[in-house]
């Protein structure tokens, strides 16, 4: 059977099912200040900001070590020798060039696919899950690798910033549009285009956001699944989610925590929708 690989930038609304599905979840590394976590394993989103907090230090999302890596494909292959890897964008995350470095010695030993999944968070976590789904009914690599890469075009993540020096870090907005943003209380929309994060709007008040989202949804002819993540800023999730009723698309929105890697990112004052459109 197909083994499948992702990392932690993934998110699920069921971590039970993971375990289930057999699917492999490699821990990225947090690094603030002098000090470097892993997530989901000893740092959470509660912990992370509270370390923002605390130190008032930007933090980084960093991916594992290539031997860390090669150490997990050595447990993988006693298990199957046809593995497929579905990573965070490469823009977020590099984790996908050092899982293809590291792939390099067990090349004739096993068959090992790469793929930059042009997203992260729980749009990543529905590209794992259906691979995972695929390979535990007997599908073929070649086949799970299509169905992947067929899903990407219809994955979409749409975020708001209020944490502007963030963003400065990670050179998304420029210094002075930082200060300036930071003085006047702006709030960053941004989204995901082909794995990297670009700004369009700014917009001043918690109702203005939800709107600017409400409008995003709308866009969509059609809707598969949706998740909200956020780790506060209940007062903009809520009145989306009013407005997002009064839309026609039969599905649930799930609430979910934003991911330690993801806030590295954005920041903890951020929200951010993930979208698959229906029709994969």
């Amino acid at each position: 059977m197909v083994k499948i690989i992702t990392d932690s930038g993934a998110v699920f609304e069921d971590e039970a099912e993971v375990k289930k599905l057999g699917i492999t979840v490699v821990p990225l590394r947090i690094g603030i200040r002098d000090k470097i976590y892993y997530e989901g394993l000893d740092i959470d989103s509660e912990k992370l900001i509270r370390e923002i907090t605390n130190t008032r230090a930007i933090p980084v999302s960093l991916p594992p070590t290539r031997d860390y890596m090669e150490k997990v494909y050595q447990k993988v292959i006693k298990e199957g020798d046809e593995i497929v890897g579905i990573y965070t964008s490469s823009y977020i995350n590099p984790v996908a060039s050092v899982a293809r470095e590291a792939s390099i010695p067990f090349l004739g030993r096993a068959r090992i696919t790469i793929i930059d999944s042009e997203v992260s968070s729980y749009a990543l976590g529905l590209m794992v899950k259906e691979a995972a789904k695929a390979a535990q009914k007997g599908r073929s690599m070649d086949a799970i690798v299509r169905l992947v890469r067929g899903m990407i075009p219809y994955m979409y993540i749409a975020s708001f910033s209020q944490d502007l020096n963030f963003l400065r870090h990670k050179k998304i907005i420029s210094p002075s549009q930082a200060i300036l943003g930071t003085m006047l209380g702006l709030k960053v929309f941004l989204i995901l285009e082909d794995g990297k994060f670009i700004p369009l709007e700014k917009v001043q008040t918690e109702e203005e956001m939800a709107e600017k989202l409400f409008e995003f949804t709308a866009e969509f002819a059609s809707i598969k699944r949706l998740a909200v993540l956020k780790n506060d800023m209940s007062d903009t999730v809520n009145a989306f989610l009013e407005k997002f009723a009064n839309l026609p698309f039969k599905v649930r929105p799930f609430i979910l925590p934003l991911s330690p890697s993801m806030i590295c990112y954005l920041g903890p004052r951020s929200v951010t929708l993930a979208i698959q459109e229906g029709g994969a």
